[in-house]
């Protein structure tokens, strides 16, 4: 049948594009699922999903909006403590790490994540599983009609496709009982949907970084301002960030808000990699922590998830649970050998900087990069970092959003190719990532990377979308 290059969901059918064949499948099982995913994706967008000061002079409508609806739904977000987890990169891992290890201490524990790597459902999730093909469909069919009205009944406008979703993991985390919610921002904080939520136990600001500049700032200040947003009168907020300057801005809303402030050391004693797994050594804890999530950035953000769990008087047991069962897809993973094959979301220059940096402790003959990135990100600075470690290079374009352009990709990165290098460029995601797997030698690495939508795209060559869809998990 031969490779394939693109797989496009119509209708309730799939289309597969494979080398000179097209095989088109009837969706029967999750037919309805994928309508509905296919209606969310069919509603105009508003920039990214989230906050975008830009749009407004008065950015608080977007908090309105979210307010408004919530109070048509019966104020689902009431009711239930949140952990709420901003910053520029780590949100993903350090919001799973304490999702479980909430979940190991006997808390029913939601879990709100963005974005979605293969499958929608990914985004919400209780106690590690998924929500049900059904209930998202169930909760889409509900909130419809909510949204056919919005455009003049609302006084701030239709949700967009992210509050969409927020009002669907609000819906779906009260109506099973949850105690707690691990609520990651969709962008910024201040403004961002998430923040509709009245109060939290703990505020959670990662790192600052360059990232989302064109929505939340142009300066890291700008971006610490908005991330700081999410401190509630009387939390707590941890962080990892060491710059003074940000942290002066954090202290400064902690203080207006009476809320505590701690900021967290690389509290692992020690480190041990091998293959694609990492064990550290927390205080007071005697055994090591076998992780699945690995690089030095992991350490930084299990170091975050020890200290706000011992804040709230977790058992080490939990901890040790928790962390060692936290796993999450594309995130520097390893999804085959011989070749060595790696999928990773990196999609700003902090996050790449951590990708080279586990490349490093990799052995491997020859790299291979399939790379696409989108407009709305810093490309150069991402390219300036990966492309020297390349030996061959192939550009393509995102499925999902407006790319660069692989040949503008191949421009931006001539100045970086080490003597010898290949670049090449193939616009068909698919077909991208096929030429490579036909060229590397079984002591070869293959690197997926520049996007969440490139990475989770190609995951499905290994793990099918229904697979997930089917197990509710992505494992």
């Amino acid at each position: 049948m031969g490779f394939i290059l693109r797989t496009v969901r119509r209708g309730g059918f799939l289309f597969v594009f494979y080398w000179k064949n097209i095989i088109i499948h009837p969706m029967k099982r999750f037919r309805k699922y994928h309508e509905a995913v296919e209606y969310l994706e069919n509603l105009p967008l508003m920039a990214n999903g989230s906050f975008e000061p830009a749009a407004s002079s008065r950015p608080d409508f977007y908090l309105k909006k979210m307010a408004w609806f919530l109070d048509l739904l019966g104020n689902p977000h009431r009711g239930m403590k949140y952990v709420h987890v901003t910053g520029t990169s780590g949100k993903g891992s350090v919001s799973t790490m304490i999702q479980n290890i909430l979940t190991a201490s006997g808390k029913k524990t939601g879990l709100f994540t963005s974005p979605f790597p293969t499958t929608s459902i990914e985004k919400i999730s209780i106690d590690g599983t998924y929500v049900y093909p059904d209930e998202f469909v169930g909760m889409v069919d509900e909130l419809k009609p909510l949204i056919g009205k919005s455009a003049d009944g609302c006084p701030w406008g239709r949700p967009s496709y992210f509050e969409i979703f927020m009002l669907m993991g609000f819906l779906h985390f009260k109506r099973k009982g949850c105690e707690w919610v691990v609520l990651e921002v969709g962008c910024g904080g201040r403004h961002d949907a998430s923040n509709v939520i009245e109060k939290n136990e703990i505020s959670v600001i990662t790192n600052i970084g360059h990232d989302h500049m064109q929505i939340i700032g142009d300066t890291l200040e700008k971006i610490a301002f908005e991330k700081v947003g999410i401190v509630k009168e009387g939390s707590a907020l941890f962080t990892t960030e060491k710059d003074e300057e940000l942290l002066a801005i954090f202290k400064n809303e902690c203080e207006q808000k009476n809320a505590r402030m701690t900021t967290v050391p690389n509290m692992c004693e020690s480190v041990v990699y091998g293959g694609n797994r990492m064990k550290v050594r927390l205080p007071g804890i005697e055994n090591e922590i076998d992780c699945k999530l690995w690089g030095d950035h992991q350490a930084r953000n299990i170091s975050l998830a020890y200290a706000i769990s011992k804040h709230l008087g977790i058992s080490n047991e939990s901890i040790v649970e928790g962390i060692s069962k936290a796993d999450l897809p594309c995130r520097f993973e390893i999804v085959r050998h011989e070749p060595l094959v790696i999928l990773d979301g990196a999609h700003n220059k902090e996050k790449i900087k951590s990708t080279v940096s586990n490349l490093e402790k990799l052995e491997y003959r020859k790299l291979f990069l399939v790379v696409g990135i989108s407009e709305t990100k810093e490309a150069e600075k991402i390219l300036e970092r990966i492309i020297p470690k390349a030996d061959y290079v192939v550009a393509t374009n995102l499925v999902y959003g407006k790319s660069v352009d692989p040949e503008r990709l191949k421009k931006m990165s001539t100045p970086f190719l080490k003597a010898g290098a290949v670049f090449e460029t193939e616009p068909a995601l698919f077909e991208a990532a096929n030429g490579v797997l036909e060229k590397a030698e079984k002591n070869d690495a293959i690197l997926i990377t520049g996007s969440f939508y490139v990475a989770g795209e190609l995951r499905k060559k290994w793990i099918s979308e229904d697979y997930i869809l089917e197990n509710l998990r992505s494992f």
